[in-house]
């Protein structure tokens, strides 16, 4: 079975060439190692895999997350933007009355794209890609209900476990599409002081060897990884996951 969680979340923060400076990449960084939490939850029924090279000669940009369930693969990308109504009109989008050209990037467009060639020969269905949107002030939403991204739906963070568990089905993870998909894991080299410390598994295993442990909380300890801060809702729905059999009832 290839389910796990696979590669390290946030590990493009090494090679952040889109940030205008680091202060702006460790923000988005938090917003990555808020899904990966919500995401690793699902380790059990799903592939997670954290940070991935765009497979496209010249181009620096990471996919965010992959999930993998059967074969159907999904793109996620993380973002953190201030609080505020966010809006679409005639292509132009907005938050409030001020434009916000840094959400019409193709980047989402090009991932999926890209993926669809790279595995061309597994048989997968690189499914529609979102981004999954934090906001910067935990007392203050984002709100987009009428914005829109290329190539991507947008969804609002505490939304992300719902839908992860509408995706996820009851097929194990292909081992081809993740055997494919982790060749193009991103290698950190970060130090263990500005990094999230991750165990790798040691039982024997055919697939590829960047699976790591979440089973024993090795991430608890790091600052950005803490859900100390996050939204009530989300901390409720982990709470759920953990001790009931269905995460998602009322």
């Amino acid at each position: 079975m290839a389910n796990g969680t696979f590669g390290t979340a946030a590990a493009g923060l090494d090679n952040a060439h889109w940030a205008k400076n680091r202060d702006v990449a460790a923000i988005g960084a938090k917003g990555e190692l808020r899904t990966a939490e919500i995401l690793d939850s699902f380790a059990d029924r799903a592939a997670i895999l954290h940070d991935l090279r765009i497979p496209i000669k010249g181009i620096s940009a990471n996919i965010d997350h992959v999930v993998i369930s059967g074969r159907r693969v999904l793109i996620l990308d993380s973002k953190v933007w201030a609080p505020g109504i966010y809006w679409t009109l005639g292509g132009v989008n907005r938050r409030g009355m001020q434009r916000v050209v840094h959400t019409q990037k193709k980047t989402m467009e090009m991932a999926w794209s890209s993926l669809v060639r790279f595995l061309d020969r597994t048989r997968s269905e690189v499914v529609h890609p979102k981004v999954v949107v934090w906001s910067s002030r935990t007392t203050q939403p984002v709100r987009t209900i009428l914005f829109q991204v290329p190539g991507a739906d947008v969804l609002k963070g505490e939304k992300l476990a719902r839908t992860l568990g509408s995706f996820i089905g009851r097929q194990p993870a292909d081992q081809q599409i993740v055997d494919h998909l982790s060749s193009l894991l991103v290698r950190s080299t970060r130090t263990t002081m500005d990094h999230p410390r991750t165990t790798s598994w040691t039982t024997q295993r055919t697939g590829p060897d960047q699976r790591v442990d979440r089973s024993g909380g090795p991430l608890v300890d790091h600052p950005m990884y803490s859900r100390r801060g996050m939204d009530e809702k989300v901390r409720a729905r982990l709470e759920r996951m953990r001790n009931d059999d269905d995460p998602f009832a009322a």
